[in-house]
């Protein structure tokens, strides 16, 4: 396969990955009146593993102890301390501030990949990108009416940490190039589940479930497990694996416009030509952010 076609199919999988990630996040929010966040976490992440090995039940060696290494320091950082950095975020937002500062996330990206010598500077199509990026997601989450923010200064450490954890995890990513995405993310989940299985059973006991699961409940908890743990991660790693990680990160520009779509499809959103304006120029965002210089290409 050519770096052109390669390149093709790493966009690809980063649409679907992004899609998946609204998704569950639609998920998440049916199971919260049921399920506190930490066992939801913990489910998804158990579930993910199991399907994953259904999916692709090849059984290899362990790697090396820094292979090894590799794949624990993606999870703790990319599953783990995203995500409790997210939760805390998401107990103390106001207003709209989760989702529109998380736009800054693929610019902190690129930042940390400057730092760790992965890639030389920032471009100016990144800036541009994440111009358009804001201006798109106020577009989307406003959606026809006036978008308010705060900045809790608390709120702000928790989400720069998120950002930081996923710039760190799009570092190991990138550097499972020649691995099937299949085995980086089950191997990483092993490492999520031998952490955070066992802190829930010791420290939170065990989830308290209904007698009977309703069938919404039990799609969200699919889309949950195969989706937002399981393929979501996958998806994302291959598409890291072929684009790079500071290309497949400005992915994440579109969360806002799959959120509104999908909560237009539920129901508990109106349609309003801001969405449709905003996903444009969201998808915009992502576009010119993928601009290489001339001089770059090979």
């Amino acid at each position: 396969m050519s770096k052109k076609q390669s390149r093709w199919s790493g966009h690809l999988l980063a649409v679907p990955a992004v899609i998946f990630w609204g998704a569950a996040g639609t998920a998440f929010s049916v199971l919260t009146p049921s399920f506190s966040e930490i066992h939801l976490f913990g489910i998804s992440c158990l579930a993910a593993y199991i399907l994953l090995w259904l999916i692709r039940p090849v059984i290899l060696p362990p790697g090396k102890l820094r292979e090894e290494l590799n794949y624990l320091i993606m999870g703790v950082s990319g599953v783990i301390g995203s995500a409790a950095c997210l939760y805390g975020a998401k107990s103390i937002a106001e207003h709209d501030d989760l989702y529109l500062f998380m736009t800054l996330t693929p610019i902190v990206v690129v930042l940390v990949l400057c730092v760790t010598g992965k890639k030389d500077k920032i471009r100016i199509w990144n800036l541009i990108g994440l111009v358009l990026g804001i201006i798109g997601a106020v577009f989307c989450i406003g959606n026809g009416r006036v978008v308010e923010f705060g900045l809790n200064p608390k709120f702000l450490v928790m989400l720069l940490g998120a950002m930081l954890c996923w710039g760190v995890y799009s570092v190991m990513a990138e550097n499972r190039i020649g691995v099937h995405p299949i085995w980086v993310t089950r191997r990483m989940m092993f490492w999520v589940n031998l952490i955070v299985v066992p802190y829930i059973i010791f420290r939170k006991g065990l989830p308290a479930f209904p007698t009977a699961l309703n069938v919404e409940q039990i799609v969200s908890f699919l889309i949950l497990g195969l989706f937002g743990a399981g393929l979501g991660f996958v998806f994302y790693n291959g598409a890291s694996q072929k684009l790079g990680a500071d290309a497949a990160v400005n992915y994440l520009y579109l969360l806002p416009a799959v959120r509104l779509v999908v909560s237009i499809a539920m129901g508990d959103s109106k349609f309003h030509w801001h969405g449709p304006a905003g996903a444009a120029v969201l998808v915009l965002a992502v576009a010119v952010s993928q601009i290489i210089p001339p001089e770059k290409e090979e």
